[in-house]
């Protein structure tokens, strides 16, 4: 008897391969838009390395924080997973966050899932190029896919729909002559970087003995960098067990992970047994990985390749759809074999702008290209790999392929056709920042409407906390207006007199550049106030940094208060001093900012400032750039609200209003990390909307979320009114927009 495999054949709009972030978040973000979706995902769960499986934290442009990209956490879908996630699983538990992955998939009635489904052959037409049809297989359930589609997305990570095209792509790294890239690496660092097998310690009530298999290393001292052993309790800290660089890390993948396996347990051995660690008396290893998080494989080309110089000299592009902010993040391709530094990094003074050129294949017109396989450099791709980055990448592809879809275009043609503007404008309202890009509001009415509210005139952050030690340097990141800079005051303790130095700069980003004001201040004995008077007269509105200098002699106030777009932060323990080529050095000043929750220093102003207009919340971007983009309101005084007026809101039409909240962007909240608080004080928990009789239309109860979509049926009103119940613990309610249109 001659059995087949059973076959299922589906058609859709758009077919994303690949379950990692990239791949999620493109699928979410076009199935949001209205077209239908199939992903397809090899694993059985979805978020690829920072999934359960594999469990690297996810990052990005905030790096940990450990960068001056100020408000710079990706915006979007991925915003929205990492907020909720934050919410739902401040421990960072690996398996609630599958779930939330799961969870946000299945919620989306246009996305047709297909896990343990992995692709192995691709159809194309051989007059147009295009992708037609390709075929997977699920061994779970032995069912042979044939899918059909008009776009076509590779979030893959090895790129196995790109390559069985005949996409153009390189595996290879170029030369330094190719783009003039200075960082290329001579070939005894290599160039490729290599994987890495997680895994998680657990600590018992009781001693527990370790027996190592047979295949461990004969001697720890085979792995070079065994000395940079620690005992933690996150496995992500031994990232820098790394191999297979020097190897095909798609075909040679299997051994890469054996080998792996082989010095992970011979470096619990020398944990567990060699009697340098004796606090691991009592711990065990509760969780090894099944297969090793890749860094890097193919890369495919686009219409434009991103190289060094877009990211050091953070280049803004006309069709910019996202951005990144990690460093250039080399690893040298022998890994934890290597006598080489484990990595080494180039940063930049600020974010960089991504082109759309760089997310769709040159050659084979309906596929769009996203995750690590953008085409970039492989010195680019130090930076732009990183899974935050490859998830804006994947929403910038997710509205571009729903325009596609409803205009019959191929990738290319939306920036041929003039089309990139309403792209970036679509992009921007799903809360996905685009540096340097201005969002035409076409669409919004609250532009044409009176906007009714109290403005909160700011004067500084009143002393209510304790007193802080000047042992480093401190910051307070200013927004401040057109004129003359107001004085500004600190509170201080100080066991005898002294002075402090006080520094104003004006920033790039949010970078220090040029130095305003330099001057010693008296600090008298006891507690006191020292006012700085610059005299400095500003063109515009910007951001300034306030140092106040390192003094161990002296103790300066905090506050409590939290405001959007006012952070204090403390210098870092080295600047960034970095050769990028022979003739250009890139060092700039590093600042750090503290996580959640922590005070801020304490100042008073000598006047007040109008840098929160309720203006702010008829415009983008959602989250400060030169100014805070943002509206406040006092939920302590009577009547915190917003009215918006407009003729349009009379004539009974079906409204959509989406409110994009203050969740502090400048705060990183890893997926996998343990943070020590839930959610962001300025953010709105409780509101209701109202129409102008005071009848409610909806109320939100224990919102978190950086974005709210409402639906409102039938409104006739002169006006809608929001009204603020209560915030996360702050005063200060923050807006950074209203959206509002109506639902065709």
């Amino acid at each position: 008897m001659n059995r087949q495999i059973y076959q299922s054949v589906l058609v859709s709009d758009y077919i994303v391969v690949g379950g990692g972030l990239a791949g999620v978040c493109s699928a979410i973000t076009a199935a949001r838009q209205g077209i239908k979706v199939i992903l397809i995902q090899d694993r059985p769960v979805l978020g690829g390395n920072a999934s359960s499986e594999v469990r690297v934290w996810a990052l990005g442009a905030a790096a940990h924080m450990n960068t001056n990209n100020r408000w710079s956490r990706e915006g979007g879908v991925i915003d929205e997973i990492l907020v909720e996630n934050l919410h739902t699983n401040p421990e960072g538990n690996p398996y609630f966050f599958d779930d939330l992955l799961l969870d946000k998939v299945l919620a989306e009635p246009l996305i047709t899932l297909l896990l343990n489904t992995a692709v192995n052959q691709v159809q194309c037409d051989e007059i147009t190029g295009n992708i037609n049809q390709i075929t997977a297989f699920n061994s779970s359930n032995e069912t042979e896919y044939l899918v059909k589609g008009q776009l076509f997305c590779d979030a893959s990570g090895d790129g196995i729909v790109g390559y069985l095209s005949g996409a153009d792509f390189t595996d290879q790294a170029e030369t330094k002559e190719t783009f003039g890239e200075s960082l290329v690496q001579p070939n005894e660092f290599g160039h490729r970087l290599g994987s890495s097998l997680m895994f998680s310690i657990q600590d018992m009530d009781h001693e527990v003995p370790y027996t190592p298999p047979t295949y461990i290393f004969d001697d720890i001292k085979k792995i070079k960098k065994y000395k940079q052993i620690k005992l933690l309790d996150e496995g992500c800290h031994f990232w820098w067990m790394e191999f297979g660089g020097r190897l095909d890390t798609i075909h040679d993948n299997e051994n890469i992970k054996y080998e792996l396996r082989s010095a992970l347990y011979t470096t619990w051995n020398y944990i567990k047994n060699s009697g340098k660690f004796p606090e691991a008396k009592n711990k065990t290893i509760s969780w090894v990985g099944s297969i090793p998080g890749k860094r890097e494989s193919r890369r495919f080309l686009g219409d434009y390749v991103l190289t060094q110089e877009d990211v050091l000299q953070n280049r803004q592009h006309e069709d910019a759809v996202s951005y990144g902010g990690w460093s250039i993040d080399l690893h040298p391709a022998d890994g934890m074999y290597s006598e080489f530094s484990s990595s080494f990094h180039r940063y930049s003074k600020t974010i960089y702008t991504i082109p759309y050129r760089s997310l769709y294949s040159r050659n084979v017109p309906n596929l769009f290209i996203s995750g690590r396989l953008i085409s970039s450099s492989h010195i680019a791709f130090g930076s732009t790999r990183v899974m935050l980055t490859a998830a804006m990448n994947g929403q910038a592809v997710g509205i571009a392929a729903a325009m596609c879809t409803l205009r019959n275009l191929n990738p290319r043609d939306l920036y041929t056709n003039n089309l990139i503007e309403e792209l970036q404008n679509k992009i921007s309202l799903t809360g996905q920042y685009i540096p340097t890009k201005k969002v035409m509001n076409y669409e919004n009415m609250v532009s044409g409407a009176t906007i009714t509210a109290k403005e909160h005139l700011f004067n500084g952050l009143k002393h209510n906390g304790s007193f802080t030690s000047l042992d480093k340097s401190f910051g307070v990141l200013l927004p401040v207006e057109e004129g003359k800079l107001p004085s500004i005051s600190f509170i201080t303790k100080a066991v005898e007199s002294t002075h402090v130095g006080i520094r104003v700069y004006q920033v790039e980003g949010f970078t220090p550049s040029q130095i305003l004001y330099d001057q010693q201040e008296s600090i008298c004995s006891g507690t006191s106030r020292i006012s700085i008077h610059t005299g400095i007269e500003l063109t515009h509105a910007q951001y300034l940094l306030i140092e106040i200098v390192e003094n161990s002699a002296v103790q300066i106030g905090t506050s409590s208060e939290h405001y959007p777009g006012i952070v204090t932060l403390y210098r870092a323990n080295d600047d960034v001093h970095q050769t990028v080529c022979d003739s250009q050095d890139v060092d700039f000043q590093g600042w750090n900012c503290p996580r959640y929750p922590y005070e801020n220093l304490s100042f008073t102003l000598d006047k007040t400032l109008s840098i929160y207009p309720v203006s702010n919340v008829s415009q983008a971007p959602f989250r400060p750039t030169h100014s805070t983009n943002s509206w406040i309101v006092d939920c302590t005084k009577p009547s915190p609200q917003v009215r918006l007026s407009h003729s349009q809101f009379e004539e009974g039409n079906d409204l959509v209003l989406t409110l994009y909240h203050d969740t502090d962007t400048n705060q990183a909240i890893e997926t996998l990390k343990k943070h020590r608080f839930q959610h962001f004080p300025n953010c709105i928990r409780d509101y209701r909307i109202l129409d102008s009789n005071g009848n409610l239309l909806h109320e939100v109860k224990n919102n978190f979320q950086s974005i709210n979509k409402i639906e409102l049926f039938g409104v006739c009103s002169e006006s809608l009114l929001i009204f603020i119940d209560k915030t996360w613990g702050s005063p200060f309610a923050g807006i950074y927009g209203i959206h509002i249109e109506v639902i065709n």
